[in-house]
């Protein structure tokens, strides 16, 4: 939820916004980017015997380089349909359907994120060290 809500931080940006806050934005948003491929690559191996722990790497490797296309895909996309109904010669209609392809992926980010409550409170306490009994 958290890098959704910073993505769509960047359609605050105008030509006035200090250089200080677009870098303190992407920081921010490569730290909860950073986060977020570290916890899901922990949640890859949680529950693995040791010898199907080969097996979890490729397919986590996998779905990662997968889900990394197709968001670059659905970005691009979006992109392109706000950007196509833009005049490209009017600098401020290009910019404005810059923000709102920032928005609509913050917001799609956000509701892809709700997939994460299907999570069971004893998920990955093989690797957490959790004290809870396991269901």
């Amino acid at each position: 939820m958290l890098i959704g809500v910073t993505t769509c931080l960047y359609a605050l940006v105008t030509e006035h916004t200090p250089l200080v806050a677009v870098v303190a934005i992407g920081l921010v948003l490569g730290f909860f980017n950073s986060l977020q491929f570290t916890s899901i690559n922990s949640m890859a191996y949680a529950d693995i015997e040791p010898p199907e722990s080969s097996m979890a790497a490729t397919i986590a490797s996998s779905f990662q380089q997968i889900s990394m296309s197709f968001g670059l895909a659905i970005g691009s996309l979006i992109a392109a349909w706000f950007l196509g109904a833009a005049p490209q010669s009017d600098p401020h209609a290009v910019v404005g359907a810059l923000y709102d392809a920032y928005l609509s992926l913050g917001v799609l980010t956000v509701i892809s994120s709700l997939s994460f409550w299907t999570l069971r409170a004893t998920d990955g306490a093989s690797i957490s060290r959790a004290q809870t009994e396991l269901v």
